[in-house]
């Protein structure tokens, strides 16, 4: 969420002044220790929450900035501290303030706060304006995160909850329980003080949700008492998070958090980067962070989160009495900025550090890449396997097994075409990725000159080429072609003296229906020499035969059976045949089963 498009701060303690422009979703704040990086988010928290830290209200003395002091008393100027935000406007508040407003809070000297908002508003807009603050939660979590910090956050996570229905039968419930135990001691009050006498809850039960713990571990331990400062900390944008789930009301939250890796390691920190750039890419939360770690500077832009870095360099009086730098903070979107500034504050590790674990995350990225690669044809090689020829069949075998039930752990992979002899036929399977031991095989191929090639050439001449058995060539390893009797092309084969040795059936013509016949029909007419000749493989046959093939009426099963579908249409009609596929065709299911008890394990 990008609510708060623009920051500007002045004179708020070491701040002179700081204008932060182009706000993220997740922004960052780095610079030296005393440089002013929390002063950013004590400003969010002042303007929302009216308080400084936690717990801490405002105090003109204290937290108006010395160098403004000074400057003010050499002017004679008023004493002042303002802070502006321009917020985005969500769309449900746009037709009353408009798609951007600007929001000023200024703290005079005598106690004097002045709110001031561009457009101005009055009447029924300045109550929408009002109301769009009132739905804006800023939450502040400081640098030293003691257990007064948990324990708020657990009575805002009991406050959160408390008006579910559950949550309120269960507490009544638990209350009734203390009673029964108690019974005796209630019983002897009411008869020493002649009335009745109860247990009953307190008035404000946050108060008793304030000392809950969490169990933490196999071990069950005392998060809060027995767990490092490290675990701990981790909880917090969890609890943060449900906290704002929960709330009674949809609200915009923004969250202001201090040196969240304080207690992490490395890889702990960057593990928490991302999950701040997470939380971040919701359309109902804004993050502001400080930090002093490269793991946080390298917080990836997880989901649709843009990450703002800005560099924080203390505001100091130069020999002419100006204020250097004029800005506060300055945005280190890109490596080649944060080093500039960096090294000119006297940083020069960290740039140094941020590139070197920049390089570290991209090797590692890589070899991730390539080890989830290796997992992944290691998984698949230990799986059924179903080897087919091409690049059609690869992309529609899963769809029909799928379609008639068969299990989805099959893995399918293609030969990149018909083996025509052993040696090719082992190559093709190595290209494919190998094949496992254990793991049930089949190869199956169209049922053409060249398929039925190819199965003989590992099955030997005997092998059964009808495509309803399979033949078995070793331990879990079974070669098939493509069955063929669809009762349209039994006909076909009768019409023209046909014989089972000579056919051609590829993939695509399991498929063939009315439609399919009606789409080859309308985008082939034009293709004159398609239409005039059989397929090559039935025009050597005898002439007789091919002279029957010839006259099957245009439009027909069988002339397009003596044709084949042309390459450039393959897709379509597959697509096509694909959204008509029906559970009562047994030719298609049946041979789904076939392929499915060839590969049981």
């Amino acid at each position: 969420m990008q609510l708060i498009k623009k920051i500007e701060v002045n004179y708020l303690r070491s701040i002179y002044s700081a204008s932060l422009d182009n706000i993220g979703d997740l922004n960052l704040f780095f610079g030296r220790n005393d440089s002013g990086k929390s002063n950013i988010l004590r400003a969010l928290n002042l303007f929302f929450n009216d308080q400084v830290e936690p717990g801490q209200y405002f105090d003109f003395q204290l937290d108006m900035s010395d160098l403004r002091k000074k400057k003010a008393a050499e002017a004679k100027g008023r004493q002042f501290i303002w802070i502006k935000l321009t917020l985005r406007v969500p769309e449900n508040y746009q037709k009353s303030l408009g798609e951007e407003v600007m929001v000023k809070k200024q703290w005079n000297r005598d106690g004097e706060v002045t709110f001031t908002s561009s457009p101005q508003f009055s009447g029924g807009k300045s109550g929408r304006l009002s109301r769009f603050f009132n739905e804006i939660d800023f939450t502040y979590i400081p640098a030293i995160k003691d257990i007064s910090v948990y324990a708020d956050l657990i009575e805002r996570m009991y406050a959160s909850a408390s008006e579910n229905s559950e949550m309120l039968a269960a507490t009544q419930d638990f209350i009734l329980a203390i009673g029964r135990q108690t019974d005796t001691l209630t019983k002897q009050l009411s008869k020493i003080f002649g009335g009745k006498a109860a247990l009953a809850p307190p008035t404000d039960m946050a108060t008793l949700f304030r000392n809950l713990d969490f169990a933490h571990g196999d071990d069950g331990h005392s998060l809060f008492k027995q767990k490092g400062d490290g675990v701990k900390a981790r909880h917090l944008p969890e609890l943060l998070r449900f906290i704002n789930e929960n709330a009674l009301r949809k609200k915009f939250f923004i969250w202001g958090f201090e040196e969240p890796e304080n207690s992490l390691d490395l890889s702990a920190a960057a593990e928490e980067a991302r999950r701040f750039s997470a939380f971040s890419a919701r359309l109902d939360t804004q993050i502001f962070i400080t930090s002093h770690s490269p793991a946080f500077y390298l917080a990836p832009s997880e989901g649709q989160s843009e990450v703002r870095r800005f560099f924080v360099e203390k505001q100091l009086l130069d020999d002419d009495g100006e204020v250097r730098p004029n800005r506060a903070a300055s945005p280190i979107d890109n490596l080649s900025a944060a080093d500039d500034l960096m090294s000119a504050a006297g940083l020069l590790q960290l740039p140094f550090v941020i590139r070197k674990l920049k390089e570290q995350q991209t090797s590692r990225e890589v070899l991730e890449k390539e080890a989830a690669k290796l997992r992944e044809l290691l998984d698949s090689v230990q799986r059924p396997t179903l080897f087919v020829e091409g690049k059609h069949d690869l992309g529609y075998y899963p769809k029909l097994l799928s379609f008639y039930g068969v299990k989805s752990s099959i893995d399918i992979r293609q030969l990149g075409g018909t083996p025509n002899n052993l040696n090719s036929f082992l190559s093709a399977v190595e290209q494919a990725g190998g094949m496992s031991k254990s793991a049930p095989k089949l190869f199956l191929f169209d049922n053409d000159a060249s398929g039925r090639s190819a199965l003989k050439a590992i099955a030997g001449n005997s092998a059964n080429t009808t495509g309803k058995v399979a033949n078995k060539v070793g331990e879990n390893i079974f070669v098939a072609t493509l069955p063929f009797d669809r009762p349209s092309f039994l006909d076909f084969m009768q019409s023209g003296s046909v014989s089972p040795d000579r056919i051609k059936f590829p993939f695509e013509l399991m498929f063939l229906d009315d439609e399919c016949l009606d789409l080859i029909k309308k985008h082939s007419s034009k293709d004159e020499d398609w239409l005039d000749h059989i397929h090559e493989e039935y025009f050597r046959q005898n002439q007789k035969c091919s002279v029957k093939l010839l006259k099957h009426p245009v439009g027909t099963a069988g002339w397009l059976y003596a044709r084949m579908v042309p390459d450039h249409l393959k897709d379509r009609y597959l697509s096509s045949a694909f959204q008509r596929l029906s559970v009562t065709d047994t030719f298609l299911k049946d041979f789904s089963v076939f392929i499915e008890s060839c590969l049981a394990p």
